[in-house]
């Protein structure tokens, strides 16, 4: 059966648009594990390619859960955790070659399709997806962060130890580390007399729009991806889809223009961190 989200998110929002591709992605996935369920997905009104490319990552998610390695995950943890303690900052991260007989009986192997590693209680760990997004529409995300070149080059500028630019390899083409979020608390400030703020970079006073302008050109491919973690993780899209709705309420009631601006072009349930590709943390 095809999932119904609540009502509460304006027909406006670009997370609209978001639901409708989630219902469709999550209808084709149940459809496609199990055909012979009557429940056809009707398919959005969003473009051919786009079309295309939303079905190419529920297919990639339809393999990953039909294919689960025999992976004993603890005796795997315990195994790198230990070998990791061995390693000298220089050493890089080992491969099976560099493992004795028995740590590769613990479970070590190379993934190179699609899979979905598990506990014992078959509870889901890890979603493996290597081809998720075709190499046109990674070609497509990767030329639209030439729009955060700026604010990317800014971040490391400073003194900041999280963003040195020691972090980042030299003759990287774009390098930095920025957070983007519709509602962003200061840390160290009461809750009392503090209230949450769009991050600096999305400001409507900002001169520099860069970091609103990737995000209205990225909507589609953004919607995408969070139509995917309807799917790896409902619970997690129900919950920051309602956060969202009530974020918009009090933005609304506070006056927070700002704020509600960025809601209305606000693809997805998560917040962004564009780095070196897109992310969702």
């Amino acid at each position: 059966m095809a999932p119904t989200y609540d009502s509460g998110i304006p027909s406006d929002w670009a997370l609209a648009r978001t639901d409708r591709l989630a219902t469709y992605m999550v209808s084709l996935f149940n459809h496609t594990l199990h055909p012979e369920s009557n429940d056809a997905p009707q398919i959005p009104p969003i473009s051919l390619p786009n079309l295309c490319e939303a079905d190419r990552m529920v297919g990639r998610l339809v393999r990953a859960y039909l294919c689960i390695p025999d992976v004993d995950i603890i005796r795997l943890a315990e195994t790198v955790h230990r070998r990791r303690s061995e390693q000298t900052p220089e050493q890089d991260l080992y491969s099976e070659d560099d493992m004795l007989p028995e740590e590769v009986s613990a479970g070590w192997l190379e993934l190179t399709e699609p899979a979905v590693i598990t506990d014992k209680a078959d509870s889901i760990l890890l979603w493996y997806l290597p081809g998720a997004v075709s190499m046109p529409n990674q070609k497509l995300l990767w030329e639209k962060m030439s729009l955060l070149q700026k604010p990317l080059l800014n971040s490391i500028q400073g003194q900041h130890w999280r963003t040195s630019a020691d972090l980042f390899k030299t003759d990287a083409a774009i390098k930095g580390a920025i957070n983007l979020s519709p509602s962003w608390f200061q840390q160290g400030r009461h809750a009392g007399c503090s209230k949450p703020e769009v991050s600096s970079l999305l400001k409507g006073s900002r001169k520099d729009q860069s970091a609103r302008g990737w995000i209205e050109a990225n909507t589609d491919q953004l919607a995408i991806l969070s139509a995917a973690m309807a799917i790896m993780h409902p619970d997690m899209y129900v919950t920051g889809r309602e956060a969202l709705v009530q974020l918009g309420k009090w933005a609304a009631e506070e006056g927070q223009t700002d704020m509600l601006d960025v809601l209305k072009i606000w693809p997805t349930p998560a917040a962004l961190g564009p780095q070196r590709a897109t992310s969702m943390v």
